[in-house]
């Protein structure tokens, strides 16, 4: 499941983000068999006793560099400025993004 943070948290109730979670907890207890990779930005009404944050993890912050850098590159005017500066700026949004 993608973007489970995405399901709005304020209108109704239960808002639509709480009856997405309680879909979940529903599965959860009757397959307990069941694995489920659900991806969400880390907010409290989210997590749940089993979770693994990625935002952190080497491997997601490289993976951010690299799609800022493919879609930095390619830009014919960026191409033209000094790579301080092109390093610079990958570093801050990749730093910025948080492992999103």
């Amino acid at each position: 499941m993608d973007g489970l943070d995405e399901y709005p948290n304020s209108r109704g109730f239960p808002s639509p983000r709480e009856q997405a979670l309680e879909v979940v907890k529903d599965l959860i207890h009757l397959l307990l068999h069941l694995h489920l990779c659900i991806t969400s930005r880390p907010e409290m009404d989210i997590r749940v006793t089993y979770f693994v944050s990625l935002h952190d993890k080497i491997g997601q912050i490289e993976d951010v560099v690299d799609y800022v850098k493919a879609m930095f590159y390619p830009d014919a005017i960026i191409r033209g400025w000094p790579e301080e500066d092109k390093r610079s700026i990958i570093d801050t949004l990749a730093e910025s993004a948080h492992g999103m």
